[in-house]
């Protein structure tokens, strides 16, 4: 749900325009979504990303795998689509004719395919799904619907598969079509006329207030223990690890140019930040250990700094040598001798926030059962603007606290509980909040503010209908009641009361709100409960509508915090919504 909501707002900044001015019916960029489809695993088991067949259930592909891109395609109107290496169900996804026929037929996608680098070579070298490189440009040209091939499959097939017979012309001009169709789209063939041919310099980091506000929103406060909290400034402040002074991990990867000279010197580092709004203070730094290097040679030194300081922010993490492309981790422990810098640096005994830069989850159960005054705060790659998001958090002044973690946190023996090569996510102790059976360090949906609030419901009304003439709602009162400003995330959840119609289900999130609310303010936020809020997935794919009473619960996702529930009823028949797709036979022309 979340992950529609992102694809598809993601998509619509990147390709419509907002600029009234602009035509309209151009769009600015081409947004590709991958990778299509259930591509999950990249080195694990005995399998590569290369010949990997994910099995994958109709119940797991409309619970799991599907929604996010029948949102970012249906709503957003994303324009592009890159398959992925691994089959699906036994087909490579990049030849697959029923994938094609779900994008196109069923969601009505109509924009162009892209292979993942070398995928259509693993057509039939890794998959062996046909025997030689012509076969594979049909499957994929023909049955896959693949337009463009992103290795040189096509440049040294295609013609030999076309002039043979062994594909049609018209899979080819439907590729063309829809490649070269969208370059008309994009005004590309407009010279001078089109709005986006010449875009002058001057329009870039004009939203440069936008980035700091959403980099401020995306810090997650995990806790806050002995409300360590905001820190007084003008303080004596070591800044102590691996990401200290860290500018390329705050930023990810697969970027573009971010600074003048093409470097990443214009990057404000965290110790850097620490130490602008620390003015009139002192701001100290020790590296600690190295970031996943098993090396406690510079503890004592870190020890050191913390015992001179007055308070110590711990720079904690991973980065691109721990997990990129290609490069799957084999734990998701903080690695190196991080947990052990921790703890001596926690022992000191001085007020400590650690701070977490990466991009997977890393396990800190050691951390968060730290006794005495510990902060532990989520920045993930946190961006350009990372270091003064993290640095106005520290000090209290970032007023829009109160992100939530889109994610679990497990304990680091996660990993022995679970196979990467299992697709199903309620099988075993499960995955997701949706059906991990354990308890998490932190779970989906947490993360603390500086400030308080409450809330109570103003009254659900309604009952939702099979058919879909009726629906429910139910308000919500959010009042900060605290001190100071900041943000609350309203979270609502519903789940069938009869556990049988999906077997391992907690719970499932449809909706969520973000106020901001000044100190005293309060806000009524409105709920909509509709027959697919309440849908129920059967085993074989269908999503229907079915009367009966379901759970509804209203939460701020906090470990401990009270949550609201109430039940809604479903009346009527039993509503198909949408049968799971099938493949007309007809649609397999390629010679496999």
């Amino acid at each position: 749900m979340i992950n529609g909501r992102f694809g598809s707002g993601y998509t619509r900044g990147l390709q419509e325009s907002s600029d009234v001015a602009a035509d309209d019916k151009l769009v600015k960029a081409i947004v590709t979504l991958k990778h299509w489809d259930a591509y999950s695993l990249e080195n694990s088991d005995g399998f590569t990303r290369h010949n990997f067949d994910a099995k994958v259930s109709n119940y797991t592909l409309q619970d799991t795998f599907w929604p996010a891109w029948k949102q970012s395609v249906q709503e957003g109107k994303a324009l592009g689509i890159m398959c992925s290496y691994n089959a699906l169900n036994g087909v490579p996804t990049c030849a697959d004719p029923f994938l094609k026929h779900v994008l196109r037929d069923v969601w009505g996608f109509d924009g162009y395919m892209t292979s993942d680098t070398g995928a259509l070579s693993d057509i039939y070298k890794a998959h062996k799904y046909v025997s030689t490189g012509e076969d594979a440009v049909c499957a994929a040209l023909a049955d896959g619907g693949t337009d463009i091939s992103s290795d040189s499959l096509y440049h040294d097939y295609l013609l030999k598969a076309i002039q043979g017979g062994k594909c049609s012309r018209a899979a080819l001009n439907a590729a063309l079509s829809h490649t070269l169709g969208l370059r008309f789209r994009m005004g590309l063939f407009d010279g001078t006329d089109s709005p986006y041919w010449n875009v002058p310099m001057s329009v870039l980091g004009q939203n440069e207030d936008n980035v700091r506000l959403a980099t401020l929103e995306s810090m997650v406060l995990l806790s806050n223990q002995e409300q360590v909290l905001p820190v007084k400034t003008e303080v004596n402040v070591a800044v102590i690890g691996p990401h200290a002074k860290a500018q390329g991990a705050l930023v990810g990867n697969y970027l573009g140019q971010l600074c003048p000279d093409d470097t990443l010197d214009c990057v404000e580092t965290p110790f850097d930040a620490i130490s602008r709004l620390n003015a009139g203070g002192q701001t100290s730094y020790a590296a600690g250990c190295p970031l996943s290097k098993t090396d406690e040679t510079q503890i004592p030194a870190a020890v050191a700094a913390a015992e001179a300081a007055d308070f110590v922010v711990l720079m904690l993490g991973i980065d691109e040598s721990v997990e990129k492309e290609s490069h799957d981790r084999k734990q998701i422990d903080l690695p190196g001798s991080q947990h052990k810098l921790a703890a001596e640096v926690i022992a000191v005994g001085k007020p400590v926030v650690i701070v977490l830069v990466n991009g997977g989850m890393v396990a800190i159960e050691e951390e968060a059962k730290s006794a005495g005054p510990v902060a532990i705060l989520e920045a993930f790659y946190p961006g350009m603007l990372g270091a003064d998001a993290i640095a106005s958090t520290i000090f209290g002044m970032n007023d829009h606290l109160g992100g939530k973690l889109p994610i679990t946190i497990y304990s680091a023996s996660y990993i022995n509980d679970i196979k990467m090569s299992e697709m199903e996510l309620n099988v075993g102790v499960g995955r997701t909040y949706k059906y991990y059976t354990g308890t998490p360090t932190f779970p989906f949906g947490h993360g603390l503010s500086l400030t308080t609030f409450e809330f109570e419901a103003e009254g659900l009304s309604g009952t939702i209908a099979a058919d879909g003439s009726e629906s429910a709602s139910i308000e919500v009162k959010v009042t900060n009641t605290g001190s100071r400003a900041g943000d609350e995330v309203l979270q609502a959840y519903i789940v069938p009361a009869d556990t049988s119609l999906m077997p391992g289900l907690k719970r499932r999130l449809f909706d969520y709100r973000r106020v901001h609310l000044e100190p005293g303010a309060s806000q009524i936020v409105k709920f909509a409960v509709t027959r697919d809020s309440a849908r129920v997935i059967h085993d074989n794919g269908d999503i229907a509508s079915i009367p009966g009473t379901y759970k509804l619960i209203i939460s701020n996702g906090n470990v401990g915090a009270r949550e609201m529930t109430s039940t809604v009823e479903v009346t009527g028949d039993v509503t198909t919504l949408e049968s799971f797709p099938s493949l007309p036979v007809a649609s397999t022309v390629a010679l496999v």
